[in-house]
């Protein structure tokens, strides 16, 4: 007996009539959802006489395939390119390569910059469609073309209002968002508005969202910036050494949201925003001439994952998303309050990393994490600079950097 195999058959929305018969008269059951069957009534008369398998869910669905592969052939049908975020990946991991042909349509995505008349070769893809840790603001603002399918929970206005309460308004002016609703269907709806104007406007689950930005010509991208790269006053900068030390302990990682508190000129979150562009991160500094050089840097480098928070910590700390990663560069005399609201707040696995140049601090540290539950490890660093030939060495003053790690959750968790 011959090899029984799968097809696995996109059906594009707008010409699902492009499905012939012979696509399925040699198999023995067809996988098919309710609203694709619908869609391909021209095949009637073909399920009444073949079994007829829900997709969903699709663990059952897989346990009927593998049955009536013992029989003959089995037809799947699936919407637009079954390879763009669909089926046909777990289809392939499950039941091998060997056995699996693949006929793909257009996708609702290629249908979609295809109305807007927009490439769709430069962009970020995500997929929304049952995903449980949130929407990736810092994904989609850090990049100047974002293309999403949108479901249920996770719909066009509520992606929209997200990204414009993190962005402010005059940043949010350089965002365009196109939204398809139901394309190739009945009651399809473009629309091209704002990020401010879509935060208001109702939209079904079925969207294909494309946001936009416009990007002004900047640095190439590099870690390591020197204290020259970043606007300061008066040379009030965490060195690049010891920049570069404090960032290794933070072990910043994509998607991950990170406090920068007592940011200074916002050297930290400056190079982390470049070097981990997925991520969020609020730096929070009470000094007016501080808040204006990190403005500055922000413009300098075009950087819309960093999020000015103008005030004193802990109290300017209400209110922010709960953050994987903190750096403590500046207390303001309040650490022992700081580490006490961060040690609560943030998430299991996370981590604390506080600069010490005073001995109180370098005493302090250790222990108020300590006692909240941390493992703690403590580094000191000596920076010593020379340009050669030059005999004079230029020695700064020696950083400890305390990095408290959230392992096992804090004591107030447990």
């Amino acid at each position: 007996m011959a090899e029984t195999r799968i097809r696995l058959i996109g059906v594009d929305v707008a010409r699902s009539h492009g499905v012939e018969l012979h696509s399925v008269k040699d198999c023995t059951a067809i996988v098919v959802s309710k609203r694709i069957r619908v869609q391909l009534s021209h095949l009637e008369d073909r399920f009444r006489e073949t079994k007829i398998i829900p997709i969903a869910p699709v663990d059952e669905a897989f346990e009927q395939i593998d049955v009536e592969l013992k029989k003959g052939n089995v037809t799947v049908f699936a919407s637009g390119d079954p390879l763009f975020f669909g089926i046909a990946k777990r289809i392939v991991t499950r039941f091998g390569r060997d056995i699996v042909d693949i006929f793909p349509a257009l996708s609702s995505m290629q249908l979609a910059c295809s109305a807007f008349k927009i490439s769709w070769d430069d962009a970020e893809f995500i997929s929304l469609h049952g995903r449980k840790d949130g929407i990736p603001v810092g994904r989609i603002v850090s990049r100047k073309k974002t293309a999403l399918l949108t479901d249920n929970i996770c719909r066009p206005d509520v992606i929209a209002n997200k990204i414009f309460e993190f962005l402010d308004k005059e940043k949010s002016k350089r965002f365009q968002v196109h939204i398809a609703e139901n394309i190739g269907m009945e009651g399809e709806k473009l629309v091209t508005t704002t990020l401010q104007q879509a935060a208001t406007m109702e939209f079904g689950g079925l969207c294909c969202m494309i946001i936009t930005r416009k990007v002004k010509k900047t640095n190439h991208t590099r870690f390591g910036l020197e204290e020259k790269d970043i606007h300061h006053s008066r040379g009030l900068i965490t060195k690049s050494e010891v920049r570069a030390a404090i960032i290794h302990s933070l072990g910043v990682e994509p998607g991950c949201i990170m406090w920068d508190i007592g940011a200074g000129s916002g050297s930290v979150s400056i190079e982390c925003a470049r070097l981990m562009p997925d991520m969020l991160i609020y730096a929070v500094e009470k000094e007016v001439e501080q808040n204006e050089n990190i403005t500055s840097n922000i413009v300098k480098y075009d950087l819309f994952n960093v999020n000015q928070v103008k005030g004193m910590a802990p109290a300017a700390l209400q209110g922010l998303p709960a953050p994987d990663r903190i750096f403590i560069g500046g207390s303001g005399g309040n650490l022992a309050e700081i580490v006490d609201y961060c040690a609560d707040s943030i998430s299991e696995g996370g981590r604390i990393v506080i600069s010490a140049v005073l001995e109180k601090t370098r005493n302090d540290a250790p222990r108020l994490l300590y006692q909240k539950g941390f493992e703690v490890v403590t580094k000191t660093i000596s920076v010593s600079r020379k340009v050669y030939p030059e005999k004079e060495e230029q020695v700064f003053n020696p950083i400890t950097i305390i990095l408290g790690h959230n392992k096992k959750g804090n004591s107030h968790n447990e």
